[in-house]
Formats: C-alpha cells, sequence, structure tokens
C-alpha cells in the first residue's frame, strides 16, 4: 500500500471546495476534491442496485453447494449449472469496528449487500471478533455470538450464501491476551497439524461456535445449506509462519523424524538422504529437516514430502470432524502460493483456493512497508499472474482472498483486470478483501471514525466502484470464457525442483491468453489433442525475471521467445485469431476471444465486450477506441467504464452506466520512500479526498438523451440533456461535475 512519500504540504482549500491533501512531494498532486459526509446507502431500484443478479430465494434453497462429478461446483437442485459467487468479505463490524453488527446494522448490510451484487459472503476473523475479550480460552462472547447468528439468518434471507472460516488468527490460545501477540511458528493454526492439544482446542471451536443451533434460522451453522464454504483454518500452512531465526515450530523435527522411520527402513533412508551424519545413520540423533526453507537436495525433497503428507492430512481430519457435524460442503485450505510445498499440498485438493495480492498491506501500524506496483509493470504483473497460473485444470478455482489495496495509487486497475481475467479462466469465486464493503455512509470528521486503511473497501469511493464493476464483468457474465486450454504438466519432478511455485515468465503470462493450468502428467491423455503443453524443462526456476522499465524491453529474450513459439502455434491451429494483437517483445498481450489487452507499455488495461467497455491507464491519455466507446481523452490515471444496464449490446442500450474513478486518500496520509517502495508514517485523518479526473468519451449510436450525474449511493444529482443525430454522443464525464460532492457514477439514458 503506497501513496505518497516525504514532507507532507498544509491542504489548502479552495472556494470550489476542492482542496490539496497533505501527501509527499513525489506524487503529483492534480486537484482534490473533498469528500463529504454522506449516505452510501443504495436504493431499491436505483441504478446501482444489482439485486436482480442475487437468487430471488433464500440462500440454501437449491440445496447444498456441491463439488459435481465433472469437476465442477454446482447447487444439489441444479447440478449441472455451474455456479459462480462474487463474494464479499465481512472482517468487522461498521467504521472498522472489531465487533459484530447489530441486529438493526445486519439487516442493514445484507440488504445492501444483496443491492451490491454479491451472492456470498465470506465471514472473516470470526473466532477473534467472539473471543478478543476473552479472559479464559475460547470463553465466546454470548452478544457476539448472538450477533453472529442473527447476521448469518440476515444474509440467508437475502440470498445470500456463506463461506465460514473457522481458524483465522496466529494466537496460540483464544483470549484477549493473546490477541495481543504477534504471529510465530508455533501458532495454534500451524500447531493443529501435529498437536493433539491444538486440535482439541479446534474442534472445541467448532463445537461451541459452528455446530450449534442458530435460533434465528432452526439449523446448526454447518448442517444449513446456505454454508457454502469452509475455511478450516486461513493460511496455516506450515511454511507460511516460518521466521528468518525459526523456519520450524517446536516439536517439528520430532514428527518427520518419526514420519521417516515410519515410513522408510534404514537402508532405503541412507539411499534416501546421502547427507545423514553418523549419528543419524546410527539413530541415535534424530534426522533433523533441511536448515530452512530455501534448502535443496534430497533431504529437502523427502521433507516436503512429510509436510505436503502432514497437511493434506489435516485438510482431511478436519473434512471429516467437519462431516460428523453435518457439512456436506466443500472446503478450501493452502491457499498461499509461493511455496513449493504449498503447491505439492495443493495438487492434492479436490478444490484449489489462492490468496491473490498485488502489494499486499500484511500491517496497518506505523513503520509498515509497502510495494505499490501497477498492474501494468513487471513486478505487479507477475505477482498477479503468478496467482492466476497456480491453478488446476480439473479442478474448481477460487480466490478466498484479492486486492491491491490502498494506498497504491493505481489500485483501480484491479477492479478491472481481476474480474475479467477471473471470468476468461472461468473461476468459480472471487473476493476481494475487506472490513467491511457496504459502509453505510462516509463519517463526518469529528465523528473519530478511522480513515481509509488498507482494505477499506466500503469507505473508499475508488474500490466501490471497482466492486460494482466487478460485478458485471465477473458475476452477470459480461467477460466471455477462453475457448481453449493450455496446459503446464506438473508431477512428481516439477515438485522436486527448487522454486516451483514461481513459474517462469512465459508460464505465467499465458494466463493472458487462454485459459491456463497446471496437470498431473497421467492426465494429460485426457485433454483434447490439439492442447499446446508448456513445459518447464530445465530451465533453473532461480533465474530472476528481468525488470526493466517500460520504455525498454520487459521481460526476458528466452520469454519473448517462448511466448513467440506459442503465438504461432496457437494461430497455425486456430485456437488464435490471426489478428490477435498479442506481441510479448512490445508488451502487448490479448486474450483469444479478443476482450481484454494489456499493454504495458501504454499502461493500460482494456476490456471490451458487448455490454461493457473499460479502460485503466496509468497516466493522462489521448484517443483510444475501445468497440461501440471512444475515449477521446482522460487527464489522469483513472479507471473508466460504461455498462448496459438493461441487458442490451451497448451500442443499442436505453439505460449506461458510466464510472470514473482516480486515486482517492486521506487528509494528510505520511509515506515515507519514493516509486514503489513505501513505508507507513500515519494514515492521516477524515476526510477522505478524491483526485479530480475529467475524461471526454464518444459513444456509438444513437445520440438523444440525458446524463445524470449520480452520488456515490446511486441517487440522482443533476441532468443535461442532449440532442443530435444517430451518429453518436459525445460525452464529457467529470468528477468534480458538482465539485463540492464529487463522485464516480453518471447514468446516461437514451431517448
Amino acid at each position: 500500500m503506497k501513496a505518497a512519500s516525504g514532507a507532507l504540504l498544509a491542504a489548502a482549500l479552495l472556494f470550489t471546495g476542492s482542496a490539496v491533501p497533505d501527501v509527499g512531494q513525489a506524487e503529483p498532486l492534480g486537484e482534490w476534491l473533498i469528500v463529504p459526509p454522506q449516505s452510501l446507502l443504495i436504493d431499491a431500484g436505483n441504478p446501482l442496485d444489482f439485486s436482480s443478479l442475487v437468487p430471488q430465494q433464500p440462500a440454501g434453497s437449491s440445496g447444498q453447494l456441491l463439488l459435481q462429478s465433472d469437476g465442477r461446483l454446482g447447487f444439489e437442485a441444479t447440478p449441472d449449472r455451474a455456479q459462480r459467487f462474487n463474494c464479499a468479505m465481512l472482517a468487522s463490524g461498521p467504521h472498522q469496528e472489531a465487533r459484530f453488527p447489530t441486529h438493526a446494522e445486519a439487516d442493514v448490510i445484507a440488504t445492501q449487500l444483496r443491492r451490491h451484487g454479491y451472492t456470498l459472503v465470506r465471514l472473516h476473523n470470526t473466532d477473534y471478533l467472539l473471543t478478543r475479550h476473552a479472559d479464559r480460552s475460547l470463553a465466546i462472547d454470548p452478544e457476539q455470538l448472538d450477533r453472529f447468528h442473527y447476521l448469518l439468518a440476515a444474509l440467508k434471507r437475502e440470498g445470500v450464501s456463506w463461506m465460514l472460516d473457522v481458524l483465522t488468527q496466529p494466537a496460540t490460545d483464544m483470549t484477549a491476551q493473546a490477541w495481543s501477540k504477534g504471529s510465530s511458528p508455533d501458532d495454534l493454526r500451524v500447531r493443529i497439524h501435529f498437536d493433539q492439544q491444538a486440535r482439541q482446542k479446534w474442534l472445541a471451536l467448532v463445537d461451541q461456535v459452528f455446530s450449534t443451533t442458530n435460533r434465528y434460522t432452526g439449523q446448526s451453522l454447518l448442517a444449513d445449506p446456505a454454508l457454502a464454504f469452509v475455511i478450516g483454518a486461513n493460511e496455516n500452512s506450515i511454511a507460511f509462519a516460518a521466521k528468518a531465526d525459526r523456519p520450524y515450530p517446536a516439536g517439528l523435527d520430532d514428527v518427520f523424524d518419526r514420519w521417516l522411520h515410519t515410513n522408510f527402513d534404514a537402508a532405503q533412508l541412507n539411499r534416501a538422504i546421502p547427507d545423514l551424519t553418523s549419528a543419524e545413520r546410527a539413530g541415535t540423533a534424530r534426522i533433523k529437516p533441511p536448515a530452512n526453507w530455501d534448502s535443496s537436495g534430497e533431504r529437502m525433497d523427502l521433507f516436503q514430502r512429510f509436510i505436503s503428507e502432514t497437511e493434506v492430512g489435516l485438510y482431511r481430519w478436519m473434512g471429516g470432524h467437519l462431516a460428523e457435524r453435518g457439512y456436506r460442503g466443500p472446503m478450501l485450505g493452502y491457499h498461499e502460493w509461493y511455496r513449493g510445498a504449498n503447491n505439492r499440498t495443493r495438487s492434492q485438493l479436490p478444490i484449489i483456493d489462492m490468496h491473490a495480492y498485488v502489494g499486499e498491506v500484511a500491517s496497518q501500524s506505523a513503520g509498515a512497508h509497502f510495494v505499490l506496483p501497477s498492474l501494468t509493470d513487471d513486478r505487479g504483473l507477475g505477482e498477479m499472474t503468478a496467482s492466476f497460473s497456480n491453478r488446476w485444470l480439473d479442478r474448481p478455482m477460487v480466490f478466498s482472498e484479492y486486492g491491491q489495496p490502498f494506498p497504491n495509487p493505481t489500485r483501480y486497475e484491479s477492479g478491472l483486470f481481476y474480474p475479467a481475467l477471473a471470468a476468461f479462466q472461468g473461476f468459480s469465486t472471487i473476493c476481494r478483501t475487506a472490513f467491511l464493503p457496504v459502509e453505510g455512509d462516509i463519517p463526518s470528521p469529528a465523528s473519530g471514525s478511522r480513515p481509509l486503511r488498507g482494505y477499506s473497501v466500503g469507505l473508499d469511493p475508488n474500490e466501490r466502484a471497482q466492486e460494482t464493476l466487478s460485478a458485471l464483468l465477473f458475476l452477470r457474465g459480461d467477460v466471455s470464457p477462453a475457448t481453449s486450454t493450455i496446459a503446464v504438466p506438473f508431477g512428481p519432478v516439477q515438485f522436486r525442483q527448487a522454486g516451483s511455485a514461481s513459474l517462469p515468465a512465459e508460464i505465467k503470462r499465458a494466463a493472458l491468453i487462454a485459459r491456463l493450468g497446471l496437470i498431473t502428467p497421467e492426465k494429460i491423455d485426457l485433454l483434447p489433442p490439439s492442447t499446446p503443453l508448456l513445459t518447464l524443462g530445465n530451465v533453473p526456476f532461480t533465474l530472476p525475471e528481468k525488470l526493466i522499465d517500460r520504455a525498454g524491453s520487459i521481460i526476458t529474450n528466452r520469454t519473448e521467445r517462448r511466448l513467440a513459439e506459442l503465438m504461432a502455434s496457437m494461430r497455425a491451429s486456430g485456437d488464435l485469431p490471426a489478428d490477435n494483437l498479442t506481441d510479448p517483445a512490445a508488451g502487448i498481450f490479448q486474450s483469444q476471444t479478443g476482450q481484454i489487452t494489456l499493454n504495458q507499455r501504454a499502461g493500460t488495461i482494456s476490456v471490451v465486450t458487448p455490454r461493457t467497455e473499460a479502460l485503466s491507464t496509468t497516466g493522462a491519455i489521448d484517443h483510444i477506441r475501445l468497440g461501440n466507446l471512444a475515449v477521446e481523452s482522460i487527464d489522469g490515471g483513472a479507471l473508466l467504464a460504461a455498462s448496459a444496464l438493461d441487458n442490451l449490446p451497448l451500442a443499442s442500450s436505453q439505460k449506461i452506466l458510466f464510472i470514473l474513478t482516480g486515486d482517492t486518500t486521506n487528509t494528510a496520509l505520511s509515506l515515507n520512500g519514493s516509486g514503489i517502495n513505501r513505508q507507513l508514517v500515519d494514515w492521516g485523518r477524515l476526510p477522505i479526498m478524491m483526485r479530480r479526473v475529467k475524461a471526454k468519451v464518444s459513444l456509438a449510436g444513437p445520440s438523444g438523451g440525458r446524463l445524470t450525474v449520480l452520488a456515490l449511493n446511486g441517487r440522482p444529482l443533476r441532468s443535461t440533456s442532449f440532442t443530435g443525430g444517430r451518429s453518436g454522443m459525445e460525452l464529457t464525464l467529470d468528477i468534480g461535475a458538482i465539485a463540492a460532492q464529487p463522485t464516480t457514477f453518471f447514468l446516461f439514458e437514451r431517448d
């Protein structure tokens, strides 16, 4: 999360209501507008009401979500229909308060989630919110438990399904004192892999919270078909909690030694681990794990096998106990991507889940370090495609967390690129990380409420606009799926290679062109004969990608060559149209459908579909034709989108929603550093500021109509009528059209 650096500038309020935020001098300031206190609640039937995208019956009415025999997710009543979820994360109460909402607040939140077009809610931090004041382990707060149960009932009533986390926090014990401690390799989430006392605590939490009857629904949480997914433990891979000075939890060496002697005799061990010490060979000392997670060789290969078996064993143990208590749906886990051990574990799970960040905000405290790349930069694109490429072709794919969070100044890109590419790849669920994505209001500076921080989605006009577009691109299905597949054979040989969780650049970038995924060697024959195979070969995974600015070469010569060979092969087979724009040497990648185009050198991402056309840019641009929409100019980095709201093609639609958003920030946000590398000094304070962006566009089709400036909640503010012929219409969109109430939404209605 990054946004500004250096000394702070005093805010200078202008007569127009605009201001210069107190941000560092390294960023271009432009004109900034105060976002005044206002309601963010969407009224029924207004242009931002996407309730029609959400099931009209209570969640669970179509039965339990199940993994079908063909590898898709579907409800019991409609098993032949692949299910897709637009997911909201709820990790706190309103205004980032560490509590569950009251009953009245829960009713409002559930209704607003429906109107925003969310069909699934991930309830995150549940264990923390229920026990954060506990004076003894697992002392559940009865008021918070009641609120939790009521919230679930309200969501179910509105047709919104649930994804529940059982264990999310790093605490070794669930008490008020334990929550204040930092994570360590001895976290409860890690120890449940091999510590029976830790497992008993996990079971106790399940029985006290998830197995009890919810008096507002009449069913236990686990037996309720409104429950679509369970995460047994969040981010609990053994590698994830490692520290530089303590790579492994206490006691793991004993468990590893027992596993080795259970599965191998002495002669087999001598052959399998040539570097055994004399004491290890003689059995007078335990066989130790490798020195750290970056080790290689035969000892590391066996250790990773042990880790994977241990993690898969825990996954099955948790699933078995949940099933005994009534749960029949899918379970998610091991979503961390960056270790070879994680990929080995995921390869054995029935459903793949990833946490997919670009510039993750791992701490909200002063001193935290952020990296703030654009998705068009090699750094940002590499991080994003790493997650997209770590999927297995024969299983459903979920992003239970993703984000390019505040204060990244180009985070508006993620509301376009992530949902578009996820729809293209055929993912089942995406969930942007958030405290609460549907705040009810922009609070007054005098309220003492927190300003924007990492993942303040519901408070951020920028990210709210992104989520509006995401619902259309992903849930409504505006972006078409890929028409063919690129497969990456991945088996025991690849798992033994160091760094195998991070695939080479040419494989990651192939996700921008066609459906991409890993497949075990024994399943290759099940693919269509014409399926291109991207093999890893003998290229070392440790070879770094060449990170150079857009003016020069942007990826290695080897990457360019292999991608060019892949493009030639796909064009020859007809899987890639002859007019496809992909040119790796120029940093241009276009999906085989032609709907998604990335131009790294220009800093643009575009999506062109029959119902939505959109563009993000890292800087000011002149004339880019998308399809029916031509962008004549944008005066700064921004996201611009036009979406038909009546399900007609954009050229003939009578009701078109325009979205325009640039950066937003806090008053007096303070970040040290320069470029994409920043360090947090202070989050600043309310009021929020929006950078004023203006865009001129021309829209093909009948031109008579009315352009209405909408408030952030979709209510009309001011309308202007237009008359003309049938050749098209030129419109000017201005975030500061009403300077005292800046916005991101505009509605064009044709006569």
